[in-house]
């Protein structure tokens, strides 16, 4: 998934938990719910929220495939033998591979750095 796709998944699961709240709360006061009870539902519907963001932040950890190319401007060809990451130059976008059934991921691994040049 690159990270166009990630963020269009992260945007796809906010519309869903805010449209899930909404459904909650309208049935809620239809059947007359006391405004603690939805107090509550609120702050574990924010909890839920907060910690789907919080496991999305490993997006940017070096351990993630993806991540880490934003960290690692030098190297220009990265795997983590499920899925491969490549850019054409030291520091430029990149583009990755998808993963493959059932891959196990090992750690990710430079395998192809930028040569520096000699003055």
């Amino acid at each position: 998934m690159g990270l166009s796709e990630l963020g269009a998944f992260m945007h796809v699961k906010l519309i869903a938990a805010v449209l899930v709240i909404a459904a909650t709360v309208s049935t809620a006061l239809a059947q007359g719910a006391s405004t603690e009870k939805l107090k509550a539902d609120a702050q574990k519907a924010e909890q839920i929220i907060g910690s789907d963001s919080a496991k999305t932040d490993h997006a940017s950890d070096n351990t993630w495939v993806q991540g880490y190319g934003r960290h690692n401007k030098d190297c220009l060809e990265w795997t983590d033998t499920c899925v491969r990451c490549a850019r054409n130059q030291s520091g430029g976008d990149y583009s990755c591979s998808n993963i493959g059934i059932a891959c196990q991921p090992e750690e990710v691994r430079c395998v192809k750095r930028t040569i520096e040049k000699t003055k």
